[in-house]
């Protein structure tokens, strides 16, 4: 066997294989994929949820026109964010309010809940996050912190996952039903609960908390996906642990985990398009 011949083959295969990553990743980093997803709750009344997550101070078109543009086109009854509009550490959030307060104007229920890089921005920089919070609430934004808004037979409750129950490289925090009803209260069986949580990996607690459809985000659909096999990584654990984009059921409780719109410590996205998606409640339980 030639061994310098296997090895400059062995080099050529890899470089190969790092320039196609790049070009896939280039390809897919900002080729928005708008999808649509039937969801069924017992019970529930008809409803069309945009559901955004993790933009990172992306932008597509002046303004997230595109964005706003595929919102418009779909009349949504409600616009529910779950967390990471921003980058933790930089005081850079125009895109973000832009957006925002574009997506105010439309006369559509705005609600925004919390994720692990708004909590990083509340600590680095605790003022440009005070102010960046209540212009976005200027708006008319509902921001969901541990909080609740009911309309229309249902709950939509914001969980503020801490920042303990983000850690990196050392497994996975042990959620309790019991401390998520610390936080925001218990949910009422008779209203239709929809969960804002950013953080995917406690679908279990949502689950026994007793949320009829959980909305996360966080895990930018794995990175890199495969079909047949999801997500291969995430910005959390680094090997995916599952949940990374979709719905996913456990008995009658529901979970959809947007893939994002942005990235940012890894700006890379391989099969794996950034997602606006609409989710359509339709209430066959009733019929």
């Amino acid at each position: 066997m030639n061994f310098k011949k296997v090895v400059k083959n062995s080099t050529k295969f890899g470089l190969f294989s790092v320039i196609s990553t790049a070009v896939l990743s280039l390809f897919d980093i900002k080729r928005l994929q708008v999808s649509e997803r039937d969801v069924e709750i017992p019970g529930a009344k008809p409803l069309i949820i945009a559901h955004i997550s993790d933009l990172h101070e992306f932008s597509y078109g002046e303004k997230n026109s595109r964005l706003v543009k595929e919102i418009v086109k779909r009349k949504p009854d409600v616009i529910c964010i779950t967390g990471d509009m921003v980058l933790g550490t930089q005081p850079t959030v125009y895109n973000s309010l832009y957006f925002l307060q574009a997506l105010s104007e439309l006369g559509i229920p705005v609600l925004y809940s919390i994720g692990n890089h708004e909590l990083k921005l509340s600590e680095y920089l605790p003022e440009f996050y005070e102010d960046y919070m209540t212009k976005v609430k200027s708006y008319g934004i509902h921001v969901l912190d541990d909080a609740c808004i009911s309309f229309d037979g249902y709950d939509f409750y914001g969980y503020t996952n801490k920042m303990t129950q983000y850690p990196r490289f050392k497994g996975i925090y042990s959620l309790k039903a019991k401390e998520i009803t610390s936080s925001i209260g218990k949910p009422q069986n008779e209203r239709t609960t929809v969960l804002l949580a950013h953080n995917p990996l406690y679908f279990s607690a949502y689950a026994r908390w007793g949320a009829d459809l959980t909305l996360s985000g966080h895990l930018h659909g794995g990175i890199v996906r495969l079909p047949f096999i999801g997500g291969l990584l995430c910005p959390q654990t680094f090997i995916s642990v599952g949940y990374t984009g979709g719905l996913y059921k456990k008995g009658t409780r529901q979970m959809f985990v947007s893939r994002g719109l942005g990235v940012h410590s890894i700006h890379i996205r391989v099969f794996n398009r950034p997602e606006l998606a609409f989710l359509n409640i339709n209430g066959r339980g009733n019929q």
